[in-house]
C-alpha cells in the first residue's frame, strides 16, 4: 500500500500521510481514504452509488452551498477545473470534495 500510494502522488490529499482513491464498477463508486502508515487508521472505504455521485459532482461544479440549520446560507464555494480529492472533518463528520 505505502509504494502504491507514493507512486501516485497526484492522489494526496495535502500531506504525505494520506490518500485519496477512487475505484468505479458499473453501479458503484468506492471512495478510498488511504493511509499507508503503520499503528494508525490505514483505510477508509465509502461506497456510493455512482449515478448518484456523478450526478453530484456536476451540481457540485456550479457551486457548493453551506449553509446554518435554519437553511440561510453563510457562503458557497465555486468549482472549477481542479484535478484532486480533498477530505477534510469538521464535529467528527468526513467531508469528500471530489474536483474533477
Amino acid at each position: 500500500m505505502f509504494n502504491y500510494c507514493h507512486a501516485h502522488p497526484e492522489a494526496g490529499l495535502g500531506d504525505d500521510r494520506q490518500f485519496g482513491f477512487r475505484a468505479d464498477t458499473e453501479k458503484y463508486a468506492f471512495l478510498l481514504r488511504v493511509n499507508p502508515y503503520p499503528n494508525d487508521y490505514n483505510l477508509y472505504c465509502y461506497c456510493y452509488e455512482r449515478r448518484w455521485l456523478d450526478r453530484h459532482l456536476e451540481q457540485a461544479a456550479r457551486g457548493i452551498r453551506f449553509i446554518d440549520p435554519h437553511y440561510k446560507e453563510l457562503f458557497r464555494i465555486r468549482l472549477y477545473y481542479l484535478s484532486f480529492l480533498f477530505v477534510f472533518s469538521l464535529n467528527s463528520y468526513d467531508f469528500w470534495l471530489i474536483f474533477h
